[in-house]
């Protein structure tokens, strides 16, 4: 995979979105995703709301969240990782999050950051995120390449 000389950090986020596609077209079409949609109960997208803004509203996050915001690599890797072992399975804006998350990974990764690298290589060939982020295995080259520019 290359990426526009001009500009890195575009090419990396390009990139990485891909990892978070949006979920209709990951899961077969419009009615996959309002079927979906439907089966969450009421309450159950109310109290995963509830917990994201909750954790959004935690100082130590907002405190975290400001030092990854301010062009900290090792920041925005911590509140990548914070983000994914919290809030990826929460039902409530899950495409928010999972673009907020790999917005984090590929600042840092922009920075040649080699933890953001394994992180996003992970996410690429992990199952357990492909269920969680709701899109299809990954290429398991795809994510031995982000492996190896880590490395590097």
């Amino acid at each position: 995979m290359s990426f526009p000389s001009t500009s890195p950090a575009l090419g990396l986020l390009l990139a990485l979105t891909t990892l978070a596609g949006p979920a209709h077209a990951q899961s077969g079409g419009l009615d996959d995703l309002a079927g979906g949609l439907a089966a969450e109960s009421k309450e159950a997208l109310a109290a995963s709301e509830a917990r994201v803004k909750a954790w959004f509203a935690n100082p130590e996050v907002q405190a975290l969240k400001a030092r990854a915001d301010g062009g900290s690599a090792s920041a925005q890797v911590a509140f990548g990782d914070k983000m994914r072992a919290d809030l990826l399975g929460e039902s409530w804006s899950r495409e928010k999050i999972q673009q907020q998350m790999l917005k984090y990974y590929a600042l840092a990764m922009a920075q040649n950051n080699g933890l953001a690298f394994a992180r996003v290589g992970e996410i690429a060939e992990s199952p357990d995120y492909s269920w969680k982020m709701k899109r299809g295995s990954r290429d398991r080259s795809e994510a031995l390449s982000y492996y190896e520019k880590g490395a590097a």
